[in-house]
């Protein structure tokens, strides 16, 4: 049972991150532009976001597909929690309020994007306290 969780969860974090990678990769402009609207991000960290988050992201993706440890869980913990408190800071600290991740997380509320995060975030916890009681 934890290790088809384990697995299901692992697949649900690869699509979700290939998903907002690719996005991103195919509309790097659009993504460029997002973040240089974003009141919360200095101009100098504008080029070094937009080329990391993609690094990131494409790091996890391969950690959780390769290496199958524990180590693509805690990337993706932490990512999603960095992405989350980004989503917080920018709805309540910015006058833009737009989002980064491209495709149809563009297109979600505020709130159903929190639900989605947590959601991601939730998994990946759960995916942790299992991987680790496994062991």
């Amino acid at each position: 049972m934890k290790y088809k969780l384990l697995i299901t969860f692992r697949f649900l974090l690869i699509v979700m991150f290939s998903y907002t990678l690719i996005h991103k990769l195919f509309d790097m402009e659009t993504f460029m532009d997002t973040l240089k609207k974003s009141t919360i991000i200095e101009d100098n960290q504008i080029e070094l976001i937009f080329y990391i988050v993609p690094i990131l992201e494409f790091s996890t993706i391969l950690t959780l597909f390769f290496w199958k440890r524990i180590e693509g869980f805690y990337f993706s913990f932490i990512l999603m929690l960095l992405f989350t408190i980004y989503l917080i800071a920018l709805n309540n600290f910015s006058l833009y309020k737009g989002c980064s991740c491209g495709g149809i997380f563009n297109k979600l509320s505020y709130f159903e994007h929190l639900v989605v995060n947590f959601f991601f975030i939730f998994i990946s916890l759960i995916s942790i306290i299992l991987f680790e009681k496994k062991e």
